[in-house]
């Protein structure tokens, strides 16, 4: 292994043990966290065969991961930032929660159950307090039938995507890549790629988008 990169995985251990961010459970599953570094957070395990991995570069803050159950997932792709704290949970069976490259999340809740999958695309942009869920955490059944008519659905969020403040993603919703949900609002359906979703529930606007970080045009 290279010196630099052998120095990077120190900085990360040292800053871990120094902000006091704590692994519980951790035998039995696997754990990577490559240079990451982790400002008092806590990782819990409770279950076997389930898998945390924080790719090189990225910082978290406060941030709370847990999976409960076995074979669940967690992926946080390389250079991504969690700020302000977040909790995400995988729990049941077979659960992923995936977040790409330059990703930066900002007090953030992601909740992945009942085996499904939440997959949030590279150089996301996502604002405080939103709220991700693939599942509504209780049954409800028909009565005549006895069926559950809420079953858990996938979320998919493409890459280069803004979620404003207070934006709630429930299950089935898609977000196409470049596009923006506004604050407060709530996706229960697709949203096109390089659109303006605004609204409960959220409606795309009949235009093509694009956004930037900064305050100048993309394309300047």
């Amino acid at each position: 292994m290279p010196l630099k990169k052998k120095l990077k995985r120190l900085r990360g251990w040292l800053i871990r043990k120094l902000f006091r961010t704590r692994i519980q459970g951790a035998r039995g599953n696997t754990l990577i966290l490559n240079d990451a570094r982790l400002y008092g957070c806590r990782i819990t395990f409770e279950g076997t065969g389930n898998t945390v991995e924080i790719g090189p570069g990225s910082i978290l803050h406060r941030s709370q991961i847990t999976l409960i159950g076995r074979n669940n997932h967690f992926t946080l792709g390389a250079h991504a930032r969690i700020r302000a704290g977040g909790v995400f949970l995988a729990e049941d069976s077979g659960s992923r929660i995936s977040i790409g490259t330059h990703a930066t999340l900002f007090s953030t809740m992601i909740i992945c159950s009942e085996g499904g999958r939440i997959e949030i695309g590279d150089d996301c942009m996502i604002a405080m307090d939103t709220c991700i869920r693939n599942s509504d955490g209780h049954a409800i059944f028909d009565t005549t039938t006895g069926a559950r008519i809420n079953n858990a659905a996938d979320i998919s969020i493409g890459s280069h995507v803004w979620l404003g403040i207070r934006s709630l993603i429930l299950k089935g919703a898609g977000i196409g890549p470049d596009a923006i949900v506004g604050a407060n609002s709530i996706v229960t359906r697709p949203v096109p790629a390089a659109s303006l979703a605004v609204g409960g529930p959220a409606r795309g606007l009949p235009q093509s988008i694009a956004w930037a970080r900064g305050r100048t045009h993309p394309y300047h």
